[in-house]
């Protein structure tokens, strides 16, 4: 009779456990269920932020062939939202926790990728380029009063070679991101963007290129001089036409005005090629590369036939120039208009 209250109460005890543990094990499930319930929601909001900033790129890129710049800048504004909010929505500690779970962790840091990649091209490249794209318009090259106005061309440097780095970056990350594992729809949504990010980054250095070279090619911070030459499709070189006729164009800021012309045939012919060339030219084409004006397109490589052009105005005019540019009658009826 002396052992059964310590038997009860050895019993009450293991209950009383027993009864802790399952309410610590139901406690946990119910915040595995809050958590997947939170990460569901707030997966489903990331990813109609996302969508939207999707289709905010294409009515960016129609705003922007359409010379609508004020559109754009609004454009870019909400694409600048949409992808902040995406981020903020995939950045919380619980998302974080949950990109270590098996399986649905990888499709989780997939889209978390996929959200800090996005929302770094809209901030630091979509955004600051949409800052200057109202005075860089797709107008900004066309003479006005018989001048360019390369002000907003060099104003607009900064911006379009910060947009350029990013996307370089982004280009990066973007490959980085593992999709060994991840689900059908979230491996075609991370090759939709790399393919994206691929052509907007080759064309952002290009852009890069030109807004940075234009403004010293025409005269911004000293007079240019350049030789044209007038390819003849009539007869064809690897270089393109024969240059049946050359002239000088001076660029001072922005303004262009032909100074010099003359024809291929008052150059030469030269006794031996102007410049030395190399054994597989002379071998290929012949010394007449360099002995006559016609010829100098004979090779497809550009950088001789311009060398050797120039050296040939250099000594029949004296003047040695700062650069050489080739275009054929096509080319330069669609520079006329």
């Amino acid at each position: 009779m002396s052992d059964q209250p310590e038997s009860r109460r050895t019993a009450a005890r293991r209950g009383s456990r027993a009864r802790i543990v399952l309410w610590v094990v139901l406690a946990l499930v119910l915040l595995l269920i809050l958590a997947v319930a939170w990460v569901g929601v707030r997966g489903l909001l990331a990813k109609g932020h996302l969508e939207r900033a999707v289709g905010d790129v294409d009515t960016l890129r129609t705003q922007l062939t359409s010379g609508d710049t004020g559109a754009a800048q609004k454009t870019a504004r909400h694409l600048e939202d949409e992808a902040a909010s995406a981020r903020s929505l995939t950045g919380d500690p619980v998302w974080g926790a949950a990109q270590a779970v098996p399986f649905f962790g990888t499709n989780l840091r997939a889209v978390r990728d996929v959200s800090v990649v996005v929302d770094d091209v809209a901030r630091d490249a979509v955004s600051p380029v949409a800052g200057v794209v109202g005075k860089l318009g797709s107008d900004s090259f066309a003479p006005k009063n018989g001048r360019i106005d390369l002000q907003p061309i060099e104003d607009a440097q900064p911006a379009v070679a910060k947009a350029t780095k990013t996307l370089e970056q982004a280009r990066t990350d973007a490959a980085r991101i593992d999709t060994s594992g991840t689900l059908s729809p979230v491996t075609t949504a991370v090759g939709q963007l790399r393919n994206a990010l691929s052509t907007a980054s080759e064309q952002a250095v290009a852009a890069n290129r030109i807004v940075q070279l234009a403004p010293a090619m025409l005269g911004h911070d000293g007079d240019r001089n350049y030789l044209l030459l007038f390819q003849n499709n009539a007869e064809l070189r690897a270089g393109g036409g024969i240059p049946g006729a050359v002239a000088e164009l001076e660029a001072k800021d922005g303004s262009l005005h032909l100074s010099a012309q003359a024809s291929s045939g008052d150059f030469g012919p030269y006794d031996q090629p102007v410049l030395p060339l190399t054994a597989d030219t002379r071998g290929l084409y012949g010394n007449i590369t360099g002995e006559y004006m016609q010829d100098v397109t004979l090779t497809p490589r550009f950088d001789v036939s311009a060398k050797l052009a120039r050296e040939m105005w250099k000594q029949k005019f004296g003047q040695q120039v700062d650069g050489v540019i080739a275009m054929d009658p096509v080319t330069l009826s669609y520079i006329l208009k």
